[in-house]
This record gives structure tokens, C-alpha cells and sequence, in this order.
């Protein structure tokens, strides 16, 4: 049986702050341990975070937000850092890594504009 734990253990995302959202997801022997740290931030512009998904390894991820109109753009820069993530060729990596922040976006724009399930 597949199984999702999640733990958050501060709820700010202010600079100085480090924001600790662990995940433990997956049929065993295929469990994921997830955890995102807060690196950095500037409210309402940029979120800088440390993901730590293991057994993959961990990557470095901005989250931005930028004015556009009376619309806002968010875009998401991710890379592998450190594991066996940065064993995978960039070329091979990058697809994988922007079909899952193309996914990301996708749901938080439901959010957003109040269409995700409820």
C-alpha cells in the first residue's frame, strides 16, 4: 500500500528562517524521504529552497515571481546538487526536472484561480 506522510515544522517562509517540509512517500522498498528547506527569501519575489529527496540526492531550487501586467509570472529554476542526481547527464536530467515543475505550476495555477479539487 502506497502511504504519504507529511511534517511541516515552522509555517514562515521569511529570510533567516529555515522551514524544514518532509515527505515520506511510496511502497516500501520505494519510499521517498523528502525534505525542503527555506534558504532564502524575499517576500513577494523570490524563494530560494534546498530539496533533499533521497534516494535521488538533492537539488537547488528558486521559485521567482515576476510582475507581468496585472498578471505574475512564477517560474521555477531547479538542478540536481548533490547524490546521484548529478551522476544523470544534464541533457538526460533537465527534461525530467521540467516536466515536474511544468506539473508544479500546473496545479498551483488551479489553486490559484480556485479551480483544484475540493
Amino acid at each position: 500500500m502506497s502511504h504519504c506522510l507529511r511534517t511541516t515544522t515552522a509555517a514562515l517562509f521569511t529570510a533567516g528562517l529555515s522551514v524544514i517540509v518532509g515527505v515520506f512517500c511510496g511502497v516500501w522498498p520505494l519510499v521517498l524521504n523528502d525534505e525542503t528547506e527555506v534558504v532564502d527569501s524575499v517576500p513577494g519575489h523570490r524563494l530560494d529552497l534546498r530539496a533533499k529527496g533521497w534516494p535521488m540526492g538533492e537539488a537547488s531550487v528558486t521559485i521567482t515571481l515576476e510582475p507581468e501586467d496585472v498578471h505574475t509570472r512564477v517560474v521555477i529554476v531547479e538542478d540536481a546538487v548533490e547524490g546521484p542526481g548529478v551522476l544523470v547527464p544534464k541533457p538526460v536530467r533537465a527534461p525530467m526536472i521540467a516536466w515536474r515543475n511544468v506539473e508544479s505550476l500546473r496545479r498551483l495555477a488551479f489553486l490559484a484561480e480556485g479551480r483544484a479539487a475540493r
